[in-house]
């Protein structure tokens, strides 16, 4: 089949004025060989600089190990693709949060490892910020003396605890991780004359046959100390 164009050009093409910032290396040495316009504006460091590096030394990486992976992944050619945790290295800003995939490039018997390092820093900013939110959330609510919780009802009916307050540690004994263990750890606290209503009680809400409840209930501690409690 013949096109218009040469497959060299189109490859130039697509390396010079590709959105992701592309790397090509020596896997032996590490050495960088190119780069493309995009990974120039991305570092704030010239052509010329940065083939002066080794690939390494470009990259950090939040987790144990990720430069080794890296690593592996353009010497052994195991699967690295779209891995984030990683950072490149940036002139002005020190670091720049990066998604990575490895590539190995079988060229005319020479092997070259190429790089893409896609630009998170808006995705990971986004998502800091909806961590600190979370953590403030989650601050007040275990501040508020009542217990407070949620759950998730699936399609079938599956009733999944989702949040737990600290406070329910101070009123029944448990922490929160063992209510998260099973959705049925709640009714195995209640006191055994009270589990019968308040598992009908559940039943109705999982099946929306009520959209609301309002009861009081006993609970029973691991030292065998009862309280009462009033669920809404």
């Amino acid at each position: 089949m013949k096109t218009a164009f040469g497959y060299a050009e189109l490859a130039l093409t697509l390396f010079e004025e590709s959105a992701d910032a592309l790397i090509l290396f020596d896997p032996e040495t590490e050495q960088i060989l190119d780069v493309n316009p995009f990974a120039q504006r991305l570092t704030g460091y010239t052509r010329r600089e940065l083939r002066s590096v080794l690939i390494t030394d470009l990259f950090r990486s939040d987790k144990a190990g990720g430069l080794n992976h890296l690593r592996r992944a353009y010497q052994k050619t195991s699967v690295f693709h779209s891995q984030e945790g990683f950072w490149i290295r940036q002139r002005e800003q020190g670091w720049l949060p990066v998604n990575l995939s490895i590539t190995r490039l079988h060229l005319d018997g020479q092997v070259l490892g190429l790089v893409t390092a896609r630009d998170v820093s808006e995705m990971h900013a986004v998502r800091k910020q909806l961590e600190q939110r979370e953590a403030e959330l989650r601050h007040v609510l275990n501040s508020v003396s009542d217990f407070l919780w949620s759950a998730e009802i699936d399609t079938k009916g599956v009733w999944k605890m989702r949040y737990i307050s600290s406070v329910v540690e101070r009123l029944t004994g448990r922490s929160p991780e063992f209510f998260h263990n099973s959705p049925e750890a709640w009714l195995s606290i209640l006191h055994p004359e009270d589990r019968p209503l308040m598992a009908q009680r559940w039943a109705q809400v999982r099946s929306g046959e009520v959209e609301q409840v309002e009861d009081e209930y006993r609970v029973v501690r691991p030292d065998g100390q009862v309280r009462w409690l009033r669920d809404s």
